[in-house]
């Protein structure tokens, strides 16, 4: 037997308000007599949409805002990346050609064997770093020439742009969770709206045969599944699945 499909998004749920409502005037039984949602429920989705399409409109707009602040976060990591590894590439060349021991290359987080670490996770990387610019200074202070080619002066503004990239994110993460919150405000009475209005066309659609019914619900915005070998109602839009 068909099963209904509630809208289970927030933009589907808006979706579906703003074709309820705008069917409703034009939908009619095959009786020719008009099926109409009853003028309380046509109040209350007149008054949730508007409501609900702001609240929508907020978590989009904050959600591609948080999108866009991860995609910069990862992008400055990965020019992060990028420059230690040519520093540690120039260091390792530079302490072979200049006959340095081997200890200089720890001043700079690298081992004696002079491997690179392991860059996966963010908050070693940017640890990482800070201990690289530092020691630097201290090689220079034992003797040693200071890095040149990117120089740790260099090194310091690529770290800077990585750490304003990463304090962004939490920023947008906490609006994007706030934005969220006011939704769920009124997503259960959109439901709950949404399970009325179908609880009210099925009752007064109950003598009418299964597919009629189903055809009639469906210009009103319900979707159904079918179960898999179950024989397939001509509705537009209808969803085919097995129930497995």
């Amino acid at each position: 037997m068909a099963e209904i499909l509630f809208p289970t998004s927030d933009n589907a749920r808006s979706q579906f308000l703003k074709k309820c409502i705008s069917a409703d005037a034009s939908v009619k039984s095959e009786e020719g007599t008009p099926v109409l949602i009853p003028q309380n429920l046509l109040d209350k989705g007149n008054e949730l949409l508007p409501l609900f399409d702001e609240k929508l409109s907020s978590v989009n707009s904050l959600l591609s805002q948080r999108s866009k602040e991860v995609s910069e976060k990862q992008a400055a990591l990965t020019v992060l990346s990028t420059w230690l590894r040519d520093l540690w590439e120039v260091l390792r060349r530079r302490t072979a050609r200049l006959n340095h021991p081997a200890q200089v290359l720890t001043y700079y987080q690298l081992p004696l064997d002079g491997i690179t670490p392991r860059l996966s996770k963010e908050k070693d990387m940017l640890e990482i770093a800070r201990r690289v610019i530092d020691g630097d200074a201290a090689a220079v202070a034992k003797g040693f020439p200071a890095m040149m080619n990117p120089s740790v002066a260099e090194l310091q503004e690529v770290l800077d742009k990585a750490w304003k990239e990463v304090n962004d994110v939490p920023a947008a993460d906490e609006s994007y969770d706030k934005a969220q919150e006011a939704i769920a405000e009124i997503r259960d009475e959109v439901d709950e709206l949404i399970r009325d209005i179908y609880d009210t066309l099925n009752f007064m659609l109950r003598k009418k045969e299964a597919a009629g019914r189903r055809r009639i619900l469906q210009n009103y915005g319900f979707r159904f599944r079918y179960l898999k070998g179950e024989p397939i109602d001509e509705l537009e839009g209808a969803d085919i699945s097995d129930s497995n």
